[in-house]
């Protein structure tokens, strides 16, 4: 199966759109995850859910700056 470049550019434009709307919603999940752990006191779990979070919002920033 084959795209005209209009296609492709409209497929690609809503796959992006869903990425950004899933990664705006799951920030927050993981950013309240680190908060119980952080209350828990587990420090490995801080860390990980630390660079989760991280990696969550430049994966965002760099969604935005496509």
């Amino acid at each position: 199966m084959y795209f005209t470049e209009d296609q492709f550019t409209e497929k690609t434009t809503k796959f992006l759109n869903r990425m950004h709307l899933v990664l705006i919603q799951h920030i927050p999940v993981k950013e309240r995850e680190l908060e119980l752990y952080k209350k828990l006191g587990d420090k490995t779990l801080i860390d990980l859910a630390n660079d989760e979070v991280k990696q969550l919002k430049a994966d965002l920033e760099q969604l935005k700056n496509l």
